[in-house]
């Protein structure tokens, strides 16, 4: 059994699934299931990443290359508590970037390292007064 197999079988008994319900839940055969977890087969990488999703842990945990089963870090989950507080423009990120699908955050997330890259690369106008890391309005 490969060390992928033994973590998704524990995953699975963990959550006190079955191996049919695992299927149903990946939209893959219980074949398939007991495949991955005998070492047979390998799932794709949509499937890899739906099982990380499904049982909050990280690629790396499943693949082997970390031992550590906490969840993932996943800045897309929750906006911070304190959202409100935070200036308009950070309110409408964190808005349309948690409803945003994963390709459209991908986008965002681009997008927004390319601004501040962008913004670093200005030199500070004497009428600039927000020190703010995140204004990134257009001039």
């Amino acid at each position: 059994m490969s060390i992928f197999g033994e973590r998704l079988t524990s995953l699975r008994q963990k959550h006190k699934m079955n191996q049919e319900a695992l299927a149903e839940k990946l939209k893959v055969s219980k074949s398939s299931i007991g495949m991955y977890e005998r070492g047979q087969r390998e799932p794709s990488h949509e499937t890899l990443l739906k099982i990380a999703d499904l049982f909050d842990v990280s690629l790396d945990y499943l693949m082997g290359r970390d031992n550590d089963i906490a969840p993932k870090a996943d800045i897309t989950r929750e906006a911070p508590a304190n959202v409100s507080k935070l200036p308009l423009l950070e309110q409408i990120f964190f808005d349309g970037f948690l409803e945003a699908s994963e390709n459209e955050k991908e986008e965002i997330i681009r997008y927004w390292h390319e601004e501040v890259k962008r913004k670093r690369k200005q030199a500070p106008k004497i009428e600039d007064n927000d020190s703010s890391a995140w204004d990134l309005k257009d001039e």
